[in-house]
């Protein structure tokens, strides 16, 4: 028989209703929070009203870390290991004239190495006479780097913030995309833009890309009297390229711009175009110089041949 029923079966009506009583009490009363246990000591009522004073204190709702960090405006932080490749992957966008961003497929173990083998195999750049880049091959190499396309949005959020302080930071507009944080994602870098060597660069990923894989089952055979187009699956697809630390370029720039010829013979066309206005006003004020300097020495030899005569008769008479 339960504590203080007069009966079997459950409490007397009398009993119900002052549990009913402390509950609507509880309910309607602010209490500071309560102990864990109430005190033993208690009469049967108190005790129920202790017991739901604590079941309301844990059923309120409490402010979560994330929302007191978000009004003290603390800023995310990383883990170690996160925050160290948070730093690796900004470097790379940030120091090197050159980045290649890259879809990379299912690739086994060998063939990656092969690729790295013929990406490492590309002759450098030749060295600058800039200090700031540097001249050893080993520090001209191309690099291919696997990115973790979950921190790029947070490495674009940092450039953009950056870039309204007023400094100088890439374009992140192709960055930004969608298809740069989803899936996997890798990063072919060079520390000098050099168009020969980029095409070189373009045109062996796009082998590596058209390769099929090695367990891939053989197409089917063409039906008779159709053409059917070429199945291309694109396993190294270049999504975009980020140039000379500000320009971000799509593919077909991307191509246009390795098809131009090397730096220095952009430059020394560049010089020329500009000297060659100022070249042929040199060449013709030259010309009209040496013009009056031949018409003056023609008078002259006119004027010494009139008064060679004069001065060869005022002896003989």
């Amino acid at each position: 028989m339960p504590l203080g029923t007069g009966r079997e079966g459950g409490a007397p009506p009398a009993q119900s209703h002052r549990r009913r009583s402390a509950f609507a009490m509880a309910a309607r009363v602010d209490v500071p929070e309560p102990a864990s246990q109430p005190d033993p000591r208690l009469n049967f009522n108190e005790r129920e009203l202790a017991h739901t004073r604590l079941r309301l204190h844990a059923a309120m709702p409490r402010p979560t870390v994330r929302v007191q960090a978000a009004a003290a405006g603390a800023r995310r932080t990383f883990p170690a290991a996160k925050a160290l490749a948070f730093r690796e992957q900004a470097h790379l966008l940030t120091h090197n004239d050159l980045v290649l961003f890259l879809r990379p497929g299912d690739f086994a173990a060998h063939e990656w190495r092969t690729i790295r083998q013929q990406i490492a195999a590309v002759p450098p750049p030749p060295a600058s006479s800039e200090g700031s880049i540097p001249t050893t091959a080993e520090g001209n190499q191309l690099r291919l780097t696997y990115l973790r396309p979950g921190l790029v949005p947070a490495i674009v959020r940092t450039l953009q913030q950056q870039r309204t302080q007023g400094t100088a930071v890439p374009d992140t507009s192709l960055l930004a995309d969608a298809s740069h944080s989803s899936g996997p994602l890798a990063a072919l870098t060079a520390p000098t833009l050099h168009p020969p060597t980029l095409l070189r660069v373009l045109t062996l990923l796009q082998t590596f890309s058209r390769t099929p894989p090695p367990n891939a089952p053989p197409p089917p055979p063409p039906v008779k009297g159709k053409d059917a187009p070429p199945i291309v699956v694109e396993r190294l697809k270049l999504l975009s390229s980020l140039l000379d630390q500000t320009t971000a370029a799509d593919p077909d720039q991307t191509t246009k711009i390795a098809n131009l010829p090397p730096i220095e013979v952009l430059q020394a066309q560049i010089v020329g175009l500009l000297s060659a206005p100022g070249a042929r006003i040199t060449g013709v004020v030259s010309a009209r110089a040496s013009e009056l300097a031949r018409t003056l020495e023609g008078f002259k030899l006119g004027l010494e041949e009139a008064a060679a005569p004069s001065s060869s008769e005022s002896p003989s008479a």
